[in-house]
């Protein structure tokens, strides 16, 4: 069964031209390639060695996000993301396992390709779906109910 999955476009959306390209992708580029970081503990060590002074609670919220898109996402999972200058979401279909480029999408060197199916309004969903998925995280897993 596929897990729908909420990938944020960096702050206000900066990523949002590279992801309608057919992409969804997560920064954290000081920690360079991420495939051969195939363990949560893999990517938890070198989290922690890139960036040696990160606090407890940022460390272990960024290590959860890193592995979920690196290792936990699938092809076949949906996806959604926001572009907030229409104030609507993109929705679709993780079609490719990770990759590290970081010439497609500036700052933005951790990708899957995806293919987006549609859109939908803002404005249009339901309050509690709203709510959901304006969490702060920028992966997180979507409930049946979004």
């Amino acid at each position: 069964m596929s897990q729908a999955w909420m990938v944020r476009a960096g702050e206000g959306g900066l990523a949002i031209d590279g992801f309608s390209r057919g992409f969804v992708a997560i920064g954290w580029r000081e920690m360079g390639d991420l495939s051969s970081a195939a363990t949560r503990e893999a990517i938890r060590d070198l989290y922690l060695q890139t960036y040696p002074g990160a606090k407890a609670g940022t460390a272990g919220g960024a290590i959860s996000m890193i592995f979920n898109f690196r290792r936990v996402m699938r092809a076949g999972d949906k996806v959604v993301s926001y572009n907030p200058q229409n104030r609507e979401y993109l929705v679709g279909t993780i079609v490719g396992d990770y990759f590290y480029d970081p010439s497609q999408i500036p700052h933005y060197p951790n990708l899957r390709k995806a293919t987006w199916e549609g859109h939908v309004d803002r404005d249009r969903l339901p309050v509690s779906s709203r709510n959901s998925l304006a969490r702060p995280p920028t992966v997180f897993a979507l409930n049946d109910e979004v």
